[in-house]
């Protein structure tokens, strides 16, 4: 599974991710990058963490990945 993050703030990092048993998108936030990491390494083991900036967002949301 993918999980694309951006980091919106000092303590907002906006999440999204399709869980692979769902066809639905989940949006969600944590308050640091300390928090999304653990919450990965315990919940969503093998999880890809991909950044989402300026330079890739249009990629990105082009093939809908992103909102």
């Amino acid at each position: 599974m993918d999980i694309y993050y951006r980091v919106d703030g000092p303590e907002v990092i906006n999440v999204e991710y399709q869980p692979t048993d769902s066809e639905e998108k989940v949006y969600d936030f944590f308050k640091s990058m300390w928090h999304l990491t653990s919450w990965v390494e315990f919940e969503c083991q093998g999880a890809n963490l991909i950044e989402v900036t300026d330079d890739n967002y249009q990629k990105l949301k082009d093939a809908g990945k992103v909102s």
